[in-house]
């Protein structure tokens, strides 16, 4: 049995769904539920512990900070530079 799901997506994403189940004759239902059951899977397959929430929210200067660092980096320093050099 098969039930219908709605979602909100970007129009970037929508258009490269479309354009890929185009090329590829593949229904986008298809795509999206293959896309939704891997997600799934591998949520499910990881621990509790290693799961990270992928959104973070910055305050003003919490940003500001951040786009400082992107446009002037730090320099590395010995733990970077330790585990840059590690097998």
């Amino acid at each position: 049995m098969s039930s219908q799901i709605s979602a909100y997506v970007s129009d970037d994403l929508k258009s490269r769904l479309e354009r890929y189940s185009h090329a590829h004759g593949i229904k986008k239902g298809y795509i999206i539920e293959k896309a939704i059951d891997r997600y799934l899977q591998a949520a499910q397959s990881l621990p509790e512990s290693f799961v990270v929430e992928s959104t973070i929210t910055l305050t003003s200067e919490s940003y500001d900070r951040v786009q400082e660092m992107i446009a002037t980096p730090p320099a590395p320093n010995s733990s970077l530079k330790a585990m840059m050099r590690a097998d």
